[in-house]
């Protein structure tokens, strides 16, 4: 589907009828208004569809319900169907449950320019800070990447991103040539945002905006969400190590197809990773 806006917005969903009025009236309220919103359901068995199709119903050039066939995709999958079936010259994520701060998309959009001017027909993903809240809104954290512990200035290679993405998609925008060179790559990690941050940190450029553009919704029933760095969660992570080994190989084999280098690099650079977040 060819979007007339300059910007695609892409919205995975799948049960999210608590929250999922309120992220989209803060699209709706953003300051820039050159965007499309494309959605599609990962079949929901609450009241989503008929929220989504109430705003389509009332914003019928901006709102799109895509229901594409396959249903049961999970969230990466679902996000990067969107991905492979719109086309457009930039495109955001969105997730169900966040707040869009009003200035979100012109903040990035700016600095998409001004990075642009410099890396002509480059692969380009622009990323920001969220502020972590609870359920109702309540602020956890001001900065994101400062509770997880994580510097998204200094983590923004290959070698880094190749062990531990550190690009939270739901705050991306990127253009047409990032999400090209993810395509023709072939190489999907186990999340959307991480499969197109590793293959853009490869083969074209990364630009953080160190301000906070979201509210970072976090409930029991969040996909993936954000926990804070300390030393329980470090603790826990040593405790179901088995997975994180298995996780990590599987990895590494996708990486590799990227011309990451040999085990020791990988194994090397997750050390520092790990190390640089919880001592």
């Amino acid at each position: 589907m060819k979007n007339t806006s300059l910007i695609a917005i892409l919205m995975a969903t799948y049960n999210g009828e608590k929250f999922i009025k309120e992220q989209i009236d803060s699209i709706l309220q953003q300051t820039n208004s050159d965007w499309c919103l494309f959605i599609n359901d990962d079949g929901s068995f609450d009241k989503t569809i008929f929220i989504i199709k109430e705003f389509q119903d009332r914003y019928p050039s901006k709102i799109y319900l895509l229901e594409f066939q396959s249903k049961g995709l999970g969230a990466t999958r679902n996000f990067m169907t969107l991905l492979e079936n719109v086309e457009s010259k930039y495109y955001m994520f969105s997730d169900q449950d966040d707040v869009w701060l009003p200035t979100k998309i012109q903040r990035s959009l700016t600095e998409m320019n001004s990075a642009a001017k410099h890396s002509k027909l480059m692969p380009i993903i622009i990323h920001t800070d969220l502020t972590v809240v609870d359920a109702s809104l309540n602020i956890v954290a001001s900065s994101f990447y400062k509770y997880r512990n994580v510097n998204p200035e200094k983590y923004i290679s290959f070698n880094y991103l190749g062990i531990a993405n550190a690009v939270t998609g739901c705050t991306m925008l990127f253009n047409d040539e990032a999400k090209q060179i993810t395509l023709k790559s072939g190489v999907e990690l186990h999340w959307h945002d991480w499969t197109i941050a590793v293959n853009v940190s490869k083969f074209g450029k990364i630009q953080y905006l160190n301000e906070s553009t979201i509210y970072y919704r976090q409930h029991q029933n969040n996909t993936i969400g954000g926990q804070k760095a300390n030393l329980k969660s470090f603790l826990s992570t040593i405790l179901k190590y088995h997975n994180v080994i298995l996780f990590d190989f599987n990895n590494y084999k996708k990486v590799r197809q990227l011309g990451y280098g040999n085990a020791f690099k990988y194994i090397l650079f997750k050390m520092l990773f790990q190390i640089r977040r919880y001592v």
